[in-house]
């Protein structure tokens, strides 16, 4: 299995550290959003160091330390970066706007996360 090393900061000390994190980690990106779910935690999205824009979803599970691919079905949202992400009853991920290297988005998906695993 292929690891990840995540850094980790501490709130109540103040320090950092580092977890080792197993399964298949998302490729190294920016403008994703990360979102709080349970406890988990759910990317969607962002570009890559070669600046290709992805819209592929990975879920942490933070007890387990272990990366999960999500493939969901239905339509996805684009390829975006720099979108808005937000959950709702711990249960639907929202994605608004965002953009690519052309256009900025004015739209809303919304993912059932209890449907997909």
């Amino acid at each position: 299995m292929k690891s990840k090393i995540m850094l980790v900061f501490d709130l109540r000390t103040f320090t950092w550290s580092t977890l080792k994190t197993y399964g298949k980690p998302p490729v190294s990106r920016g403008g994703q959003s990360v979102t709080l779910v349970g406890l988990s935690l759910v990317i969607f999205g962002g570009q890559d160091a070669k600046r290709s824009l992805l819209n592929d979803l990975h879920i942490l599970d933070l007890e387990t330390l272990t990366w999960d691919e999500i493939d969901a079905v239905g339509m996805p949202p684009s390829p975006r970066s720099d979108h808005a992400a937000a959950v709702h009853a711990e249960r639907y991920l929202l994605i608004f706007g965002g953009g690519s290297h052309a256009t900025c988005f004015n739209d809303l998906h919304v993912l059932d996360l209890q449907a997909v695993g």
